[in-house]
């Protein structure tokens, strides 16, 4: 059969004291001040903001595809792992031994996945595949070597290296932002829209390895492992993804290209924008392919060479839809949120499962082609020199007669049922005064409805979260720990771009120096230039530098982490500093440590 691979009460009239009460507490919840009233002898907890809120039905339903861990046969020779965390793991039983595609986002959820393929064969993993970049896949792979002096291949794209140091020049933003995405903090969580969970854990072990085999070409056949399979380039979810095809199986892992769920053509966590069309093509060149078995690296693999081939198509043509309609009302001249309401799937296209909008949505689709297309200006000129959001709200509340006024008519928002207005205008008071209770609340209520209907678990989670920001049970921070983690998984060329785009300008601008850096654990020398107002990281000796530091690359990262401090470091002889160690801190000093 195509399709999923198998596998008591008074009866006494209400009083008028009871008619009171009620009423009452409607009131009271209304606006959002049942966190008050939870218990009298507790404070309220995060638990308790989040509890009264419900989730579509469509949403939970879709908990289903991924609520246990299994690993499933697909056929003869290849097994995937499934709901052991945001991304499956999938084993393809090679002649000389395994391989590995994607890897989960953790060191401790790739052992859990090791010892379940294990409970299969003992083969040793000769090769891991990486589809793309992303953390929930490359994070795991340490898991999967076992002998470190006879480590696997490792197998990606050219451009993975650097999508990857060009996410740790902005992994802070990301990293908090992706929080909130999945819902990563998130005591209560339905799922995080193609996979039930985003690992995340502030001791959580991580172990992204560089690939060592590279794709340059669109396609290449290689054996791996004593198995003869083609890697095919298939940007669309990023520009480095790569599918792996079993030509003699017919069996194709097509990383994040396909789910069952509308895509993410723009993810709410910050990416730049995803060129669809590419997508769409790589979709093409999918079906071409016509496959008889699908594993992708989110959701439940598939059967029947019709079947798949009708939901290839399905999907590149609604993905085509949303780009087609979108240019043609950018060519009238219109703003992406005058477009956004123009543009809904058509019938046939929004009642198929694999378009649920669980995960991406139109909406959000509509404006990342814009941006793709057209950047941040919509050609209004407004936007040219706009008001900062701090300037807008205090001239908002002004104009309108002060903060009472704006949450008088939030409150008639509320009532009327119009929660974007109620959270705009109460965001106006919050942006300026975020200890302003009633602003907090009516946004609390706004934020609430809307998360109780939102299909997509990215914007429920995102939603949530920052509930639970504005009662300030989570930060918005970075956890430290997990901080530290990221850095000591950073390469050399990853750890030094993020430390140029951490310099203050404004502190140490007309600083002009060379500092020499030699880590001698991985051998390399490189010289900061600090000029201009800017610090440039070459790999290269500088003989005249204004100082020299020698040390391993883990101790600076130590340093970097703050799991040390430089004097610390150079009095334990793990770093050493030609020209003294008041200079290093000098020039620490004009990096921002506040990310």
């Amino acid at each position: 059969m195509p399709g999923p691979v198998p596998t008591m009460g008074s009866s006494d009239s209400p009083s008028t004291w009871d008619y009171v009460v009620v009423a009452t507490l409607s009131t009271i919840a209304l606006f959002g001040f049942t966190n008050h009233i939870w218990s009298w002898n507790r404070p309220p907890t995060a638990e308790d903001l989040l509890a009264d809120i419900e989730a579509p039905e469509v949403l939970r339903q879709h908990t289903k595809e991924f609520d246990k861990k299994e690993v499933i046969e697909v056929l003869d020779g290849v097994h995937v792992a499934i709901g052991y965390a945001l991304a499956n793991s999938i084993m393809i039983d090679a002649p000389e031994g395994l391989i590995i595609v994607d890897t989960t986002g953790s060191v401790d959820t790739g052992e859990e996945v090791l010892a379940a393929f294990r409970e299969i064969t003992e083969k040793p993993v000769k090769a891991i595949i990486y589809t793309h970049n992303h953390a929930d896949h490359v994070q795991g792979a340490s898991a999967f070597v076992e002998d470190p002096e006879n480590p696997p291949e490792i197998w990606a794209h050219h451009t993975l290296e650097k999508k990857m140091n060009d996410f740790f020049m902005i992994n802070a933003g990301i990293f908090q932002r992706s929080l909130r995405q999945f819902g990563g903090q998130l005591p209560l969580l339905i799922n995080s829209g193609i996979g039930p969970f985003l690992e995340y854990k502030s001791d959580m072990r991580v172990g992204s390895i560089l690939p060592n085999k590279l794709l340059y070409e669109d396609a290449e056949d290689v054996t791996i492992a004593g198995l003869d399979l083609r890697l095919i380039h298939i940007p669309g979810e990023t520009d480095d993804q790569i599918a792996v095809w079993l030509d003699d199986k017919k069996v194709l892992m097509c990383g994040d290209d396909f789910y069952r769920a509308f895509p993410n053509l723009y993810a709410i966590r910050g990416t730049a924008p995803r060129n669809v069309m590419h997508w769409v093509e790589s979709l093409d060149k999918m079906r071409a392919l016509r496959p008889e078995y699908v594993v992708p690296s989110h959701t439940r693999p598939l059967q029947g060479e019709e079947y798949i081939g009708e939901l290839f198509r399905n999907y590149r043509d609604a993905i085509q839809y949303v780009h087609d309609q979108t240019v043609r009302f950018i060519n009238k001249g219109m703003k992406a949120e005058d477009i956004v309401p123009l543009i809904s799937l058509p019938p046939k296209l929004a009642e198929n499962p694999y378009l649920q909008q669980l995960y991406g949505t139109v909406e959000w689709s509509v404006k990342g082609v814009f941006s793709q297309y057209l950047g941040w200006f919509s050609g209004d000129p407004v936007e040219l020199r706009p008001l900062n959001a701090n300037a807008r709200a205090q001239r908002m509340i002004d104009m309108v007669g002060g903060i009472s006024r704006v949450l008088s008519e939030a409150r008639n928002a509320l009532e009327n049922g119009d929660d974007k207005w109620a959270i705009e205008l109460a965001s106006h008071v919050f942006i300026l005064n975020p200890d302003n209770t009633e602003a907090r609340d009516i946004r609390t209520v706004a934020i609430k409805s809307l998360a109780s209907k939102e299909t997509s678990a990215n914007g429920r989670n995102y939603f949530l979260t920052k509930l639970l920001e504005d009662h300030r049970f989570l930060t918005s921070r970075v956890d430290e720990q997990a901080k530290t983690n990221l850095i000591h998984q950073m390469s050399v060329t990853q750890i030094l771009n993020g430390v140029r785009t951490r310099f203050m300008a404004e502190k140490c601008g007309d600083v002009e120096l060379d500092a020499v850096f030699h880590f001698t654990d991985i051998d390399e020398i490189h010289t900061a230039h600090v000029r201009n107002h800017i610090v440039d990281f070459v790999q290269e000796d500088t003989e005249d530098a204004h100082f020299r530091v020698t040390t391993t690359l883990k101790s600076f990262k130590d340093v970097l982490a703050k799991v040390r401090s430089p004097t610390a470091a150079y009095m334990s002889g793990d770093l050493g500093v030609d020209g003294g160690v008041f200079k290093l801190r000098e020039f620490m000093d004009c990096f921002d440590a506040d990310v």
